[in-house]
């Protein structure tokens, strides 16, 4: 199985970049449709290996499911602008470490799919594909 994870955030870019029509805004499952579309059409998988390639696409940024499984705030999961506010929420001071605070926080989402999937329709499109 191969996942292939873009940011959901650059799909009007990409549209515009890259040939698309997207409706203004973007519902999340715009973002998720457009974005998917076009990873699958540049991967462009054999017939017999397509079911087993999986697109993660979180409608802004990763922190966005990252931030909706720990957080204890209420947001606009899927609008806010999550990595400043992860970042925040978790207490990251400015400089070096941020890769293990990333790890760190990482460590403490084990178990919190199905709360990050009713924060989060992106996350739910991304785990639904496993049940397909």
């Amino acid at each position: 199985m191969i996942v292939v994870h873009l940011d959901g955030d650059i799909a009007v870019e990409c549209a515009d970049q890259f040939g698309g029509a997207l409706p203004v805004p973007p519902s999340v499952e715009d973002r998720v449709a457009f974005l998917s579309s076009k990873l699958k059409n540049w991967v462009d998988p054999d017939s017999n290996y397509e079911k087993q390639i999986k697109f993660a696409v979180p409608t802004q940024k990763t922190e966005s499911w990252m931030l909706a499984g720990i957080s204890d705030n209420a947001h606009n999961w899927e609008e806010i602008e999550s990595k400043s506010v992860l970042l925040l929420e978790t207490g990251f001071v400015q400089g070096p470490g941020r890769a293990q605070h990333y790890r760190d926080v990482a460590v403490k989402l084990l178990g919190m799919s199905e709360k990050i999937a009713a924060r989060c329709r992106s996350f739910q499109l991304f785990r639904d594909q496993f049940s397909q």
